[in-house]
């Protein structure tokens, strides 16, 4: 993965995880920057944010595609 700051790797891990398992998260960060897009059938982006408290504003956007059987929907 490469050099990543702690906060953020911690923030990722149970996101990829259920990402994996199929779950599809329903907030879309509207009107921002982070809008994110939602397909059942190929690619979801969702976008993570580093809870670093410096505030620095990191934020990580994951493409997940649709591979087969959903485990479940978040």
């Amino acid at each position: 993965m490469g050099k990543i700051c702690h906060w953020l790797a911690s923030a990722l891990d149970p996101v990829c995880t259920s990402l994996a398992a199929g779950a599809i998260y329903p907030w879309k960060y509207a009107d921002t920057p982070y809008e994110k897009v939602i397909d059942l059938e190929g690619v979801t982006t969702e976008y993570i944010r580093c809870p670093d408290p410096s505030k620095a504003g990191i934020v990580v956007k994951i493409t997940r595609t649709f591979k087969g059987k959903r485990a479940f929907q978040g």
